[in-house]
């Protein structure tokens, strides 16, 4: 649904949530708390939504927890959401402006760069980030950063 204030389209905080939420779910990430997870015997996979506190606008935390790095061991709860993780990234650059609820664009174009986001970044995140070979595999591609320490671990 569309607010009109003076020429500003705005989408509903409510309304975008929704959307991010159906495309999470869409791709297997269970609800927890303030986002979703995805869980595989190896890692496990988060996505937050943080709001910032000085505007109407959101990001997409992105976190891998790796099982047995370091000895440590994680279970899925909404513990892990006051956590980094083992790798932490945002969303693209690019896609930056469909977070910032108060950028005009309309819900219409909004919704499609969500679900292309999902389709072309997200999904193929979670898909690699489902084992150690997978994310050693993201980091030689550029989707993650993977610090030397964590590098040598997951050797």
């Amino acid at each position: 649904m569309e607010k009109n204030f003076g020429d500003i389209l705005t989408m509903e905080n409510k309304e975008f949530k929704k959307i991010i939420d159906k495309l999470a779910r869409e791709i297997h990430f269970e609800p927890i708390s303030n986002g979703w997870i995805k869980e595989s015997n190896e890692c496990i996979l988060m996505l937050n939504l943080q709001k910032s506190s000085f505007s109407n606008s959101y990001y997409l935390n992105i976190s891998i927890f790796i099982q047995g790095a370091f000895g440590r061991y994680h279970s899925k709860s909404k513990e892990l959401i006051k956590s980094s993780g083992d790798i932490f990234r945002r969303q693209p650059k690019e896609y930056e402006a469909i977070f910032d609820l108060e950028v005009p664009i309309e819900d219409s174009e909004r919704k499609l760069k969500l679900e292309e986001l999902f389709h072309n970044f997200i999904t193929v995140l979670a898909d690699k980030s489902s084992t150690r070979n997978g994310i050693k595999e993201l980091g030689e591609n550029g989707y993650i950063f993977i610090n030397p320490v964590l590098k040598i671990e997951l050797c």
